[in-house]
């Protein structure tokens, strides 16, 4: 029998072999007095001329079941001249241990193995040679696709799942990982936003953003309309978007800085790029961020 890549003995023969697994075995079907009979039975055969009172009788010290054909067989021996023959009585003996085996293998033993006492038993070896063959969870983390936000005690049971060949419980574990990446994942993001926030506190908005917007240095870029609102926001998610390097965003603000701006304006008949490195040069846009950041390329 195989359980968790583990093998176990199939026939009760194999089984009693074992000193831990027989210990549990008498235990278990102690509860159960007419599979602690047969058990006795295989185990210290009775000698022939026994074997009725003993097991077949009706009133027997330790009944057992067995095939009625033997049973009948076995009280006609009684009734007729037969009951002291030793080689017939050994021929039952030999056909109820055949029975009681098989019914054994068949069934009380892969049942055993289903049992809360085998189960709790097997259980911590099945883990502990799991264990002993794990591979890297970094490597299992990256085939799942998970980043360095993953639940490493998850994950190791996901692996020992696995490794023992637990589908459905690896499908569980697997489950369980995603759904904690995800919070992960969120809750780092959160807690990054919130540090942003708390070294914002207290800073201008130049430290704060990188730009600045003071009506000099717009007016030394060329800008005409330094004071109107509309404008200077435009300025400002257009030099957001210079520093992070996005390139749909400049095109999109520049666009609206030319809609602002004054036909004749120097900025507004700018190139885009040459609009982007005027503000830099000038000092609108800091250039530390982007040379800290790696992030424009004009």
């Amino acid at each position: 029998m195989n359980k968790d890549r583990i093998t176990y003995p199939d026939s009760i023969h194999d089984l009693l072999k074992v000193p831990e697994l027989k210990r549990m075995f008498l235990k278990d079907i102690g509860s159960s007095p007419a599979l602690a009979n047969e058990l006795e039975f295989l185990m210290n055969p009775p000698i022939p001329s026994e074997v009725f009172v003993k097991y077949l009788s009706p009133s027997a010290e330790k009944p057992v079941k067995v095939a009625d054909q033997i049973r009948q067989a076995a009280s006609q021996m009684m009734r007729g001249t037969s009951s002291d023959d030793l080689d017939k009585w050994s021929k039952i003996v030999a056909l109820m241990r055949k029975g009681i085996i098989n019914r054994f293998n068949s069934k009380i033993v892969p049942a055993f193995y289903q049992r809360d006492i085998f189960r709790q038993w097997h259980e911590p070896i099945a883990i502990a040679k799991a264990k002993a063959n794990l591979g890297d969870p970094k490597k299992v983390a990256k085939k799942l696709g998970l980043d360095e936000h993953w639940d490493a005690p998850t994950l190791e049971k996901y692996m020992i799942a696995q490794a023992l060949g637990r589908k459905d419980e690896a499908a569980i574990f697997e489950k369980k990982l995603r759904e904690n990446h995800k919070l992960d994942v969120k809750y780092s993001e959160n807690k990054e936003r919130e540090l942003k926030e708390k070294q914002a506190k207290g800073k201008t908005e130049v430290e704060r953003t990188g730009v600045d917007l003071t009506p000099a240095k717009l007016l030394n870029c060329g800008f005409r309309n330094v004071s109107d609102k509309k404008l200077r926001e435009a300025i400002m998610k257009f030099s957001i978007a210079v520093i992070t390097a996005k390139k749909a965003d400049q095109k999109a603000f520049f666009k609206k800085i030319q809609a602002l701006e004054p036909e004749s304006g120097i900025a507004r008949n700018m190139p885009i790029e040459k609009l982007a490195k005027t503000m830099i040069k000038k000092g609108v846009i800091n250039n530390q961020n982007i040379d800290k950041f790696d992030y424009y390329r004009p």
